[in-house]
C-alpha cells in the first residue's frame, strides 16, 4: 500500500491482537458482551472485584506488573476499552 504523508501524519499501524501479546502467569482472558459491545477482559485472583482501567493508547497489558500482586487479595479485572485488541 502506498502512503502519502500529509501534514506530518503517519501511516496507520496494524491493529494489536491478543495473540501478539505475551502471556502473564496467573492472568486469564475472556470476552464479555455488554449492551451489544464485546469487551476483552484480563482477569486474575479471587475476592472483591478491583477494576483497572487503562488510558489512551494503552490496553490491559499496562497493568501486567501489578495484576499478580493485586490478585493475592482481589479479583482483578482489566478490560480493554473500545477500539483496542479487537474490541468493537
Amino acid at each position: 500500500m502506498l502512503w502519502v504523508r500529509v501534514n506530518g501524519s503517519r501511516p496507520p499501524r496494524p491493529p494489536v491482537k491478543l495473540a501478539d501479546v505475551p502471556t502473564v502467569p496467573g492472568v486469564e482472558h475472556r470476552d464479555v458482551a455488554v449492551n451489544g459491545v464485546r469487551l476483552h477482559v484480563a482477569e486474575a485472583g479471587a475476592g472483591a472485584p478491583l477494576i483497572l482501567l487503562h488510558g489512551w493508547p494503552q490496553h490491559w497489558w499496562c497493568w501486567r506488573r501489578v495484576m499478580r500482586r493485586l490478585a493475592e487479595d482481589y479479583r482483578v479485572l482489566a478490560p480493554d476499552l473500545r477500539g483496542w485488541l479487537g474490541v468493537v
